[in-house]
């Protein structure tokens, strides 16, 4: 398992990736109570910044296509992802 910072479980490379989607889009994005993270191009793994309230921001290593970041924070007020970036750096 490969770690970038966090714990193992938060930082390792996502084996819930999928194939890029033409329906959602690129970058972070909010599903029902859930967040997501697309990275499209398929030739690279990323390193993304995931943002969190009531927890630390991490650094995570994704590939292609669609990664489960894990809930959401509901209104800034609840525990969960609020936000994901790619930080300038291949993994």
């Amino acid at each position: 398992m490969l770690t970038i910072a966090g714990t193992p479980a938060q930082a390792s490379i996502s084996s819930t990736a999928a194939s890029p989607s033409p329906q959602a889009p690129c970058g972070y994005y909010p599903e029902g109570t859930q967040a997501y993270y697309q990275h499209c191009d398929s030739r690279t793994r990323v390193v993304i910044r995931v943002e969190m309230v009531f927890a630390d921001d991490y650094d995570r290593c994704v590939g292609p296509g669609i990664t489960h970041l894990g809930p959401k924070s509901l209104s800034g007020i609840t525990p969960g992802v609020t936000g994901a970036y790619y930080v300038g750096r291949t993994c």
